[in-house]
């Protein structure tokens, strides 16, 4: 295994109605596949501000009542990836960032 390791955030919710926020993704080892919105954290930012500002990029919603739910290591294609996962509550009308899809 090759590479530093990366600090990821990603979110789960789930509404009302048992629908998963989720992203199409645009590029790297899993472009075209369907995964929770999230991304990497920006040099010196805090996880929770991370997956704030990666949900609001990827889907156009802001989120609240964000809570700690896992953290997890990645490996893959010679990368790897730190991730702490969230999980809380979207508001706002989803729109996909450019070249992606929001569902």
């Amino acid at each position: 295994m090759t590479g530093a390791r990366s600090q990821s955030v990603v979110l789960a919710a789930v509404d009302a109605r048992r629908r998963v926020l989720s992203t199409l993704q645009r590029g790297g080892p899993y472009r075209g596949h369907w995964l929770l919105p999230g991304g990497r954290l920006e040099p010196g930012e805090r996880p929770l501000d991370g997956v704030r500002r990666e949900v609001a990029e990827e889907t156009g919603v802001r989120t609240r009542a964000l809570r700690d739910l896992a953290a997890y290591d990645v490996h893959v294609e010679g990368q790897h990836w730190h991730v702490r996962m969230y999980t809380g509550a979207v508001h706002g009308a989803p729109r996909a960032e450019a070249g992606s899809a929001v569902r």
